[in-house]
């Protein structure tokens, strides 16, 4: 938790969508609203906001005494980090999602990719796996694989 709400570790995800139960839920949607800004502003914009610019709002929802419940963000690669991972050569993908929970004290990742059309190559999520975890041990976060 410490290196996901007060490290840079995960700055460069792009936050899709959050949940985090406390004393009542708070929902998150990480679209952003471009009309919000104005038109010079717009040009830099990209679809989701990044975790860099939305963890401290939600560091403060849990700061105090009492441990959330229940948290739950899914969290986008951007597309440096697709390329990084799938180089730039690959169809098809549409986007290579992490997904974060926390509940009952125990943290668990899951990985996915979601494509813009049908196929039967697993190679894809393999190196999209293969890059969370070096990305997981680059930062010093212990985890276990589940199969």
């Amino acid at each position: 938790m410490g290196k996901l709400l007060k490290s840079d570790a995960f700055d460069r995800f792009l936050l899709r969508e959050g949940t985090v139960r406390t004393f009542m839920d708070f929902s998150y949607s990480g679209e952003i609203h471009a009309d919000y800004f104005d038109t010079e502003e717009r040009s830099e914009l990209q679809k989701y906001a990044r975790w860099c610019d939305v963890k401290d709002n939600i560091l403060g929802l849990i700061r105090g005494k009492h441990t959330p419940l229940f948290i739950q963000l899914s969290f986008l690669a951007d597309e440096e980090l697709k390329r990084s991972a799938m180089g730039d050569g690959e169809t098809g993908i549409f986007s290579l999602s992490m997904g974060f929970t926390y509940k009952n004290g125990q943290a668990t990742i899951t990985t996915g990719i979601y494509r813009s059309t049908f196929s039967l190559d697993k190679e894809p999520e393999k190196r999209w796996d293969a890059a969370v975890e070096r990305f997981l041990t680059e930062n010093d976060i212990n985890f276990e694989e589940m199969v």
